[in-house]
């Protein structure tokens, strides 16, 4: 399932969904429940599936790079009540390197993410 995602704003599993944040309890969607074993969780953010916005198209002799861009919005989310701007630039190198860079911009002065 989640192989090669990008999981932001959160990775791995949140129990039941809640998390506190500067004395505030938030409630996340549950993306996970089963039963064996039993599981009740937030799984993996909010990132996978959105439609991201292609910023740039680089291409060298040496190389190729796509960049690509996702603004979270306070509230846009259930129980995510952050502003934050995702950016992900894939490169692919002569050299077959690949590489995938992550920037992510805290867009609410005062609040540590």
């Amino acid at each position: 399932g989640w192989k090669g995602m990008i999981l932001l704003p959160f990775a791995n599993r949140i129990a039941y969904g809640r998390y506190t944040f500067f004395n505030n309890t938030y409630q996340l969607p549950v993306n996970e429940n089963t039963t064996d074993p039993p599981r009740v969780n937030a799984l993996h953010g909010f990132l996978a599936g959105k439609k991201m916005d292609v910023v740039s198209e680089d291409y060298s002799q040496h190389s190729v790079a796509l960049t690509l861009a996702y603004s979270f919005k306070a509230g846009s989310e259930e129980g995510y009540p952050f502003d934050l701007d995702v950016s992900i630039k894939y490169t692919l190198t002569v050299d077959s390197v690949f590489r995938v860079g992550v920037t992510l911009v805290n867009r609410m002065p005062g609040q540590p993410l």
